[in-house]
């Protein structure tokens, strides 16, 4: 195999498919997502942009983004941003976001020590 085999592999298979769920009772409901590690590169690169912006409305692209139903369809669309942005507590999606990074890093740091 090559290394980009190699690599395809070792992706494929170091991967957090899980849904993991959040609750959120302000929404009377849940909040699935994936971990980052489970993004292609595209998904990626748009969570990346995101993230690396410190503004309300980059939270809510995150959230758009990855936010899953239980089903791991996807919660949100572009379409809802401005909703999301006018008519949602800035506290709760903020909230949600951060704990999806919470988990993001707990996963990351229990791939680092297997």
């Amino acid at each position: 195999m090559s290394l980009l085999d190699n690599a395809i592999s070792h992706f494929g298979e170091s991967a957090d498919t899980e849904l993991h769920k959040i609750d959120v009772p302000e929404w009377e409901g849940a909040v699935w997502f994936k971990c980052v590690s489970s993004m292609n590169g595209i998904q990626y690169q748009k969570y990346f942009k995101a993230a690396q912006q410190s503004d309300f409305e980059s939270l809510v692209d995150v959230l758009i983004l990855r936010a899953r139903k239980e089903d791991g369809l996807k919660m949100f669309t572009t379409a809802d941003k401005k909703t999301l942005m006018h008519s949602v507590s800035p506290d709760v999606i903020t909230s949600v976001v951060n704990n999806m990074s919470s988990i993001d890093n707990a996963e990351s740091d229990a791939v680092k020590k297997s």
